[in-house]
């Protein structure tokens, strides 16, 4: 339930309820629920705990896009704020955009080279990417297991890929 608090004897209002402290507590297993608590939040304070809060949620929920705008002008506006960094890295890395992803990690490891996020983030992009270009480079395997043609399985994948090429530029 979501606490009610009243403001001292100068302010009659009611403060409402703490969505910053809810967003934080659902943040690690209720990242929807979070994302709610943390837009209650921002548009009733928007501190720079708030936009992080925010930006955090909304890249657990799969929206790494808005987590990436949000931490950017947060990251300028607090370049020595190691967390945001941090938290910019993973959320470029979850949007694809792997040199970017190691750029702020890397600050955020050299604004608090103590913590440990950043180095794991880090160790785990390089080793996709090695991965990732080892596989490019030897190329399409197909298991000996498949039981498909793999020569039509190919001409169906382009003609989806196409089909929705076409559908997106529409």
């Amino acid at each position: 339930p979501l606490e009610w608090r009243c403001g001292n004897g100068d302010d009659r209002r009611m403060a409402g309820p703490d969505f910053f402290s809810d967003a934080k507590r659902l943040l690690g297993r209720d990242p929807r629920g979070a994302l709610a608590a943390a837009r209650l939040a921002h548009a009733r304070n928007p501190t720079p705990e708030a936009i992080l809060l925010l930006a955090t949620a909304a890249r657990r929920v799969g929206d790494a896009a808005q987590a990436v705008t949000l931490l950017e002008s947060l990251a300028a506006a607090a370049p020595r704020a190691w967390g945001v960094h941090y938290e910019l890295g993973v959320a470029q890395a979850a949007r694809g955009d792997e040199t970017a992803a190691m750029a702020a990690l890397e600050r955020a490891a050299a604004l608090n080279p103590r913590a440990t996020g950043p180095q794991h983030a880090l160790r785990d992009i390089k080793a996709l990417s090695e991965r990732a270009r080892k596989s490019l480079a030897d190329g399409a395997v197909v298991s000996e297991t498949y039981g498909g043609d793999p020569k039509k399985t190919v001409e169906i994948l382009q003609s989806v890929l196409a089909t929705e090429i076409v559908c997106t530029l529409r």
